[in-house]
């Protein structure tokens, strides 16, 4: 994964491993969690080595 500016959908950051728990494709746009206690509570198993979960395709971006 690649963090994106959410105004812009530009580049905005160093990439990241992240488990893919919602069989994204390459280039869809995903939300992800990057936080340890959340990422296992997501894959229900609380001694995964894990911090970075990908949970959600982003459909779209609407931004004010």
């Amino acid at each position: 994964c690649t963090p994106v500016a959410p105004s812009t959908l530009a580049l905005a950051g160093a990439g990241m491993v992240a488990i893919d728990t919602v069989q994204a494709g390459i280039g869809d746009t995903v939300l992800v969690v990057d936080e340890g206690n959340a990422a296992r509570r997501i894959l229900a198993d609380p001694t995964a080595a894990v911090r970075t979960v990908v949970v959600a395709i982003v459909d779209g971006v609407h931004c004010d």
